[in-house]
C-alpha cells in the first residue's frame, strides 16, 4: 500500500493488516459451503455444488476486502491507521495521546496468540 514515509528521525516499528483471524465467522461459512458443495458432487448435483462454490467465492472477496481495506503502521511518534481501499481515509494518533490500551482477545485470536487493540 502506497502510504507517505515517515520524517527521517522517526522511523516504523511495525506495520501490517490486521489478522485473518478477525474474519473466522467467514472461514465456518466456507466450510460448510465446502462440505454442502462436496456432498451436492457426490450426489451429482452440479448446480447446487456450483451455487456453493459461487457462495464460497463470496466468502473469500468478503474476507479479503476486509482485511486489506485495513492498514496500520506503528512508529517511535504515532501510529497510523489507513482505511478504504485506493485513497482511503488517513488517520494520524500521536503516542502523547494515548492513555490507555485495553486488547480485546477472541476466542480464536487466543489460539494464535493474537489479539486487537481498543
Amino acid at each position: 500500500m502506497a502510504i507517505a514515509s515517515f520524517p527521517s528521525p522517526e522511523r516504523v516499528l511495525w506495520e501490517g493488516h490486521p489478522s485473518w483471524a478477525d474474519h473466522a465467522v467467514l472461514f465456518l461459512f466456507m466450510g460448510a459451503a465446502s462440505l454442502r458443495a462436496a456432498l451436492a458432487v457426490r450426489s451429482e448435483e452440479w448446480v447446487t455444488a456450483g451455487l456453493y462454490l459461487l457462495a464460497i467465492g463470496f466468502f473469500v472477496s468478503i474476507a479479503a476486502f476486509f482485511h486489506y481495506a485495513a492498514f496500520y503502521r506503528i512508529s517511535t511518534e504515532r501510529i497510523r491507521i489507513t482505511s478504504g481501499l485506493g485513497a482511503g481515509k488517513v488517520r494520524d494518533i500521536p503516542l502523547g495521546q494515548i492513555r490507555s490500551v485495553t486488547v480485546r482477545r477472541e476466542v480464536l485470536n487466543q489460539w494464535f496468540n493474537l489479539g486487537a487493540l481498543v
